[in-house]
């Protein structure tokens, strides 16, 4: 019965809508400020949603007073198909943000929404805004942990995307709020303190090289540059020891070479016999009688 009364209503609808009678009803709001798509996101009427964005995609974009769109209001409620939709006709919707800086991710974490988070995550619409944060700091991360999501909690934090360490303006990362909510059982808090500690340790120098900015070279690269460095100052050594003892050869062959020389220079000096020789190599003052008897006594 609940299905006819739908079909009707949705026919009825698309009549309307077709019609152009009153073609400012869909944008009218109420107390609240919510339009009629707002109604429909927020009852799971996927065929409605689709009649009001495909007649004015612009009401996808109307907030109410709290700054809710209907894609807040479908996360909030857990309708997966009318965030399809929605994502599908409008993807910058998932950009929007409400009056207290929360994103439809956010506000699905804080209802406990595993599939609607799980729908997110996997759109690149929302690639950029996992760890967005509300007027307290609060990421999504953190939220899980507010709320006491403990499924939640392992989801968000098997997501390598995911800050763990962000900091709220209270000055708590999610482990802190973890470890000192009481909600959470001893073991689920060392289930997930423990996988936290793991994985920030796996990713610690990885995350040191992406701060650097040097982290587009694969990993296979990067060894193998170090090995290349590596065996480059291996050879630089090499060489360098090689020049280092050479270098002291050729200092002991020169001092050798000097000292032979002084030697030759003082033994020749010391010998030298004096008149000098004539051209047979006899002494020219041989026949001399002092030469002989000083030469005597000389040796």
């Amino acid at each position: 019965c609940n299905n006819t009364i739908l079909s009707v209503f949705v026919v009825f609808v698309g009549e309307l809508l077709e019609s152009k009678i009153c073609p400012s009803a869909i944008l009218e709001a109420d107390d609240f400020g919510w339009i009629p798509l707002h109604y429909a996101a927020y009852m799971g009427r996927v065929q409605v949603v689709k009649l009001f964005l495909e007649n004015n995609n612009s009401t996808a974009y109307v907030k109410d007073r709290e700054g809710k769109c209907a894609i807040h209001i479908a996360a909030k409620e857990g309708h997966i198909d009318v965030l399809r939709v929605i994502i599908l006709k409008c993807p910058d919707t998932c950009e929007l943000f409400d009056n207290r800086d929360r994103t439809a991710l956010y506000l699905a974490v804080e209802s406990g929404r595993r599939n609607v988070v799980k729908l997110f995550l996997q759109e690149l619409a929302f690639q950029d805004l996992i760890n967005e944060h509300d007027n307290e700091g609060n990421t999504a991360f953190h939220l899980a942990a507010i709320k006491g999501h403990y499924a939640l909690l392992m989801m968000l934090a098997d997501d390598r995307r995911v800050d763990r360490m962000a900091i709220n303006t209270a000055g708590m990362t999610t482990i802190d709020i973890v470890q000192s909510d009481k909600r959470f059982m001893s073991y689920e808090k060392d289930v997930i303190i423990s996988k936290l500690n793991r994985d920030d340790f796996l990713l610690s120098l990885e995350q040191m090289v992406d701060r650097q900015t040097i982290s587009s070279e694969p990993a296979e690269v990067l060894r193998n540059a170090g090995l290349e460095l590596d065996r480059k100052k291996v050879k630089q050594t090499a060489e360098e020891a090689v020049y280092s003892r050479l270098d002291v050869q050729n200092i002991a062959n020169i001092n050798l070479l000097v000292a032979t020389i002084i030697a030759n220079v003082t033994f020749s000096a010391a010998i030298q016999v004096p008149g000098g020789y004539d051209s047979e190599g006899v002494a020219i003052l041989s026949k001399n009688g002092d030469f002989r008897f000083r030469t005597f006594f000389y040796i």
